[in-house]
């Protein structure tokens, strides 16, 4: 629904390249993420007709981060940076490290200009 209604109207036209900050909603399914984030940057590049369209995204920041117990695969924010960092396996992929920046009480790091900074 999101896709149909914000990125396919706009799908085509010139960009440089995409950053993506998104994933704390997420975090109770690091292991669908790990494969579904790849699938999504992939879906942005053949939308784009564009298979070397640069793909940025910004590292979940330091929240939240008290361990809980939870499946494997389900081990929440820590679990989930994990498959940030493993979608830099797709080619022409950065990730901005924000852990140093945010604040474990506030899901908003504050510093956002050094978070745009760093993509």
């Amino acid at each position: 629904m999101l896709w149909n209604a914000l990125v396919a109207p706009v799908a085509g036209l010139p960009i440089a390249g995409v950053i993506w900050y998104q994933g704390e909603s997420n975090a109770d399914r690091a292991a669908q993420y790990r494969a579904l984030f790849p699938v999504m940057i992939r879906a942005w590049r053949a939308a784009w007709n564009d298979p070397k369209l640069p793909f940025l995204f910004v590292q979940l920041p330091n929240f939240d981060d008290a361990p809980k117990p939870a499946p494997p695969g389900e081990g929440g924010w820590a679990e989930l940076r994990e498959a940030q960092a493993l979608a830099l396996r797709e080619p022409r992929t950065a990730m901005a490290v924000t852990l140093d920046i945010g604040d474990p009480k506030d899901i908003h790091p504050r510093e956002k200009q050094e978070v745009g900074r760093r993509l």
